[in-house]
């Protein structure tokens, strides 16, 4: 009696904990503004370019207010689930170059940050590496 309840003790934790774990791969959309006005759609699928970005995007100091800009986005992209039954929530995001050394960033028009130099180049390197 005894090991039947450790069995299903055993079972109900390996249940809760593949549940509770989201192990679907993402992917990142990226439009790129052409010349012609036009946006070109590309993918990111290496996974460990797409957690690059994730954490670039989570160390910017976000300021609360939309940004007017004249014009398209030099880029556009989001986070989408290679899986396409898996659901969630997609922000998008807006980059501008504003010139050569920095860019900004709105997300879904309601945040936005500035990046030095520095910073631009990281999140530019692999949004435009395909």
């Amino acid at each position: 009696m005894h090991k039947i309840k450790w069995v299903y003790g055993l079972l109900f934790l390996i249940l809760v904990m593949s549940g509770c774990s989201n192990n679907e791969e993402q992917k990142i959309v990226v439009e790129k503004l052409a010349d012609n006005g036009e946006y070109n759609r590309t993918e990111i699928t290496d996974q460990n370019q797409v957690l690059k970005i994730k954490d670039l995007l989570k160390e910017y100091d976000w300021k609360n207010e939309k940004i007017e800009h004249k014009g398209k986005a030099d880029y556009i992209f989001s986070f989408a689930y290679t899986n396409p039954s898996a659901e969630a929530k997609s922000i998008t995001y807006y980059v501008w170059l504003i010139d050569n050394d920095t860019i900004q960033i709105s997300k879904d028009e309601s945040e936005y940050v500035s990046l030095n130099k520095n910073e631009s180049e990281e999140l530019l390197e692999v949004l435009t590496k395909n």
